[in-house]
């Protein structure tokens, strides 16, 4: 991530990834694909067309392109904004403000990515940060969505955006997407293996989101830096992260279950503390409305279940991620690896040689580093019947921010919580 300038100098903006030439847009029904493709190849033409001769390089929509524009908004009709915008864009685009570009594209950008269509949700986010590149917002989103398309060189786009969207928020002090970028680099950086580049970003983002009073955005990267930490070990740090981000965290605040399940998986779990993890993951689940998210909460209370010899808390968890695997893919991976662990300990060679040999595959497609080696390492354990570690217990103070975790989550009521929680 570039610095910030020194005083008297300027600061200098990364470039924008260039545009993609092949439009993956087209899963969805033919008549979206058809307006999206025409809309989404409209708006480029129109970010590369200097002003003073876009009046020459378009003309009003067809008859047919309103056909087919109208087609699409039967479709989805939570987009007719949307498509009148690229329908004014051919009428008048000399006349036509970057905002409303960029508003129209960014609807169709959050339409594709509730309905996980995350290739078309690239595209036209992206495609709203060319139209308004002065506006940082939307250069977080790009960085967000590619990050989470994991293909195709979605990545190194993901990067590109986020350092863009990190010196744009500088130069407009936008303190919140300046917050947004750094810690969605950090996130990628963490993706992508380079831990001293992620944990700076995120150390950073705390420093710099507790200095100017955002005390939520702070616990947000304490958060992030307590995964990172106890994730390669680094216990002492990990507990210090986790207690940093309970104290900034709102009560009622919507990543809090989060932070009680990441504490249980990374930390408890992770040390064989399954009897307190199991106090965190149960209500923690009970907390979760993101389907993505109770897939990945249902595979670590089945982790947990079975590291307790609680077999029919570990049933039960195991049937539900299980039941969303399939629908749900973002963590389906680690969750099945999650449940063959779980059964490991309960002796269920059967049900760990199962889910180890489901999860493989999900992880390589999604680069689940962990979730591949964890599936790897498990079927060699089956063939050999090799027993799990002990149970185990971290120090006095890890265990009493979990007690406060469970304790906070007992009196959570979400006020305010969001669907997704996002960087």
């Amino acid at each position: 991530m570039h610095a910030e300038p020194r005083a008297g100098r300027p600061l200098c903006i990364p470039p924008a990834p260039p545009p993609r030439s092949n439009f993956d847009v087209l899963n969805v029904p033919d008549t979206l694909a058809i307006a999206f493709w025409r809309a989404l190849r409209t708006v480029l033409l129109w970010t590369v067309t200097p002003q003073e001769r876009r009046a020459r390089a378009f003309r009003a929509p067809t008859s047919n392109t309103l056909d087919v524009y109208a087609g699409a908004v039967a479709e989805a009709p939570e987009l007719a904004g949307a498509f009148e915008a690229f329908a004014e864009l051919q009428r008048q685009p000399e006349t036509i403000g970057a905002p409303d570009v960029a508003r129209a594209c960014h609807a169709v950008y959050a339409w594709a990515d509730d309905r996980g269509l995350l290739e078309t949700a690239a595209h036209f986010s992206e495609a709203a940060a060319y139209a308004d590149p002065e506006h940082p917002a939307y250069a977080v989103d790009a960085g967000w969505i590619c990050r989470r398309v994991h293909v195709g060189g979605f990545l190194g786009r993901s990067s590109a955006w986020y350092q863009r969207a990190f010196a744009r928020s500088v130069r407009h002090r936008s303190r919140h997407d300046s917050l947004r970028a750094l810690t969605g680099y950090g996130a990628l950086m963490q993706e992508l293996g380079n831990l001293s580049e992620a944990k700076s970003a995120y150390l950073k983002a705390a420093r710099r989101a507790f200095r100017t009073g955002r005390k939520r955005r702070a616990a947000v990267a304490h958060h992030y830096l307590f995964a990172l930490t106890a994730e390669h070990g680094e216990l002492a740090e990990a507990v210090e992260h986790a207690r940093r981000a309970f104290r900034l965290y709102p009560i009622h605040d919507a990543r809090l279950p989060y932070l009680a399940h990441d504490y249980a998986v990374f930390l408890l779990i992770r040390y064989n503390a399954y009897r307190p993890a199991l106090r965190l993951a149960r209500p923690a689940l009970s907390k979760m409305e993101d389907p993505d998210a109770i897939v990945m909460v249902a595979g670590t209370l089945a982790w947990a279940a079975g590291g307790a010899l609680h077999p029919d808390q570990f049933d039960s968890a195991e049937r539900l991620a299980v039941k969303l695997a399939p629908l749900y893919r973002t963590h389906a991976a680690s969750a099945l690896a999650a449940i063959a662990l779980g059964g490991r300990v309960l002796g269920k060679w059967d049900a760990v040689r199962r889910y180890a040999s489901m999860a493989l595959p999900l992880a390589r497609e999604r680069l689940d580093r962990w979730a591949e080696a964890t599936s790897l390492e498990l079927l060699a354990a089956v063939e050999r019947r090799e027993p799990p570690p002990p149970e185990g217990a971290p120090d006095a103070r890890a265990l009493e921010v979990s007690r406060r975790l469970a304790a906070r989550l007992y009196r959570w009521r979400g006020r305010g919580r969001v669907k997704r929680p996002a960087t």
